[in-house]
């Protein structure tokens, strides 16, 4: 790569397609971690109204709309964005032809099996429920893709609109729904709801018409680009949802309640700074991605300030998480503490992925996440292990926590055999978290008070961001330059408050 010449650094033309794609991933991501945020609250208000046995079968209906998308999911929409004739309609109308063909198939599929699946989570009761949970991918596949190809061009609004505005739909309807039902077929109808919503507002911000076509070639690229990404889909099930399969179909539907509470309380800030993160590290590393050694000090500071994320993430469940769970969800959720801490380090674990993932993904190493999550599947035998055994769920979230470090330490080793960037770098910053996680379960079972936890947790978050800040050269320098702005403007601030 060329160096950057002081006349391009001004604000010339040159800067502005980097600043348009950053602004552009800022937006869209932005409105994934809304969505994300927007889901959890809609689970937080029916839980809060169900019991924890309806919310476990509730939870089924995630796992398996999830089976059947995932394993039938060819990337239609990446291909649109990646292809040089993206903006062709055949190619458009083949994609979407596709996807109303896999809804359909998967419609069927949900619907003949749901007497099986009911057995399976040992809720004979719903199996009305499966039947009509056919309708989510059936909805799903009558989405309008236009709103894919029109990020071809930066234009991300649609695809926001889309994805927030559907999870806002369902999650203002959620209280009235639940609350009506009481049951879990609240949460049933509610994501038929969002599911509806998406495709609506899908088509409501297209601007081609909605049409299906078939074209032989079209059709041969759609398989070629998507049987990788369908094998990744395959083991981001596992990942996702594969430890609660493994509760809900060996243990009681009240244990999967619980399990998935306690996840998506530990899952959603995990899922939304990778959302955001991704979309801001991968500029900043594909920029140097032909300096190594800008590259260098760059990766470096980022896995300082990612593990300082990761120990905050995971020191703030370990020693709040279950006062958190009573406050968000309610007493009835209360047993679900105890898999909080095991949980924790899992998604402490997948923050600090991100940084090696997107470095190798910047240097065009694709395989790096794929690989690294085939060594995550490698921990559901455990998790079956620990069922065989009936073992308590808590070891189910071990087997996943040591899934997320194998995948870690993989994808740190392939980083170092692909693009020189040392295991040794992470190192470091890694162990100052591994130490404040490890305080954190001893200082745990000394404090019984919920408010002290609260507050002691603040207290350690505080003394861990600080101390993963300050260990490390780049991130203590970084430290330095945000307080001395902060004392620079200061007076201004004081002074635009006065």
């Amino acid at each position: 790569m060329r160096a950057i010449s002081k006349s391009s650094c001004g604000r010339g033309d040159a800067l502005s397609p980097r600043k348009n794609v950053f602004k552009g991933a800022a937006i869209l991501s932005t409105g994934q971690g809304l969505g994300r945020i927007l889901s959890f609250v809609r689970n937080l208000i029916v839980a809060r109204l169900v019991t924890p046995e309806d919310f476990g079968i509730a939870a089924t209906f995630a796992i398996t709309v999830s089976v059947f998308e995932m394993i039938s999911d060819l990337g239609s929409d990446k291909l649109i964005i990646q292809a040089k004739d993206g903006d062709n309609e055949l190619l458009q109308a083949t994609a979407q032809s596709w996807l109303f063909v896999r809804g359909l198939m998967a419609a069927i599929f949900i619907a003949g099996l749901a007497k099986p699946i009911s057995r399976l989570f040992d809720v004979p009761e719903a199996q009305w429920a499966f039947m009509v949970l056919g309708l989510v991918p059936l909805m799903r596949g009558l989405a309008h893709l236009d709103r894919i190809r029109l990020q071809r061009g930066m234009r991300f609004g649609p695809q926001v609109a889309a994805e927030a505005g559907s999870q806002l739909v369902a999650t203002l309807s959620a209280w009235p729904l639940a609350a009506w039902l009481g049951d879990y077929s609240a949460m049933l109808w509610l994501v038929i709801l969002q599911a509806g919503s998406f495709a609506i507002i899908s088509h409501a911000f297209a601007l081609r018409r909605y049409r299906w076509a078939w074209d032989r070639g079209s059709a041969h690229r759609l398989v070629t680009f998507g049987w990788p990404l369908l094998v990744n889909g395959l083991l981001m099930f596992g990942i996702l949802q594969g430890d609660r399969l493994v509760v809900g179909s060996m243990y009681s539907i009240r244990d999967l309640g619980l399990y998935s509470v306690a996840a998506a309380l530990t899952m959603t800030p995990t899922m939304v700074l990778a959302s955001l993160s991704t979309s801001l590290l991968l500029p900043l590393f594909s920029e140097v991605q032909d300096a190594p050694e800008r590259l260098c000090r760059r990766y470096r500071l980022s896995v300082q300030l990612f593990s300082g994320l990761s120990g905050l993430t995971a020191v703030g469940f370990i020693l709040a998480g279950q006062p958190l769970l009573v406050l968000f969800f309610g007493s009835a959720y209360e047993d679900a503490g105890t898999i909080i801490a095991a949980l924790a380090i899992m998604q402490g674990a997948r923050l600090l992925r991100i940084v090696p993932t997107v470095a190798a993904m910047a240097r065009s190493d694709t395989s790096n996440s794929m690989m690294a999550n085939l060594f995550r599947i490698a921990a559901l035998p455990l998790a079956l292990l620990a069922a065989w055994f009936h073992l308590p769920i808590f070891w189910i979230a071990v087997a996943g926590a040591a899934g997320e470090l194998l995948g870690l330490l993989y994808s740190l080793s392939r980083l170092q055999r692909k693009q020189s960037l040392r295991v040794g770098i992470a190192i470091g910053p890694v162990l100052v978290t591994a130490a404040c996680i490890t305080g954190a379960f001893f200082l745990e079972p000394l404090v019984s008070h919920s408010i002290a936890k609260l507050i002691i947790a603040l207290l350690v978050i505080g003394c861990v961001l600080l101390l993963g800040m300050s260990a490390f050269d780049e991130s203590r320098s970084e430290l330095r330059r945000a307080a001395y702005a902060l004392l620079r403007y200061r007076p201004v601030l004081l002074k635009t408050q006065i």
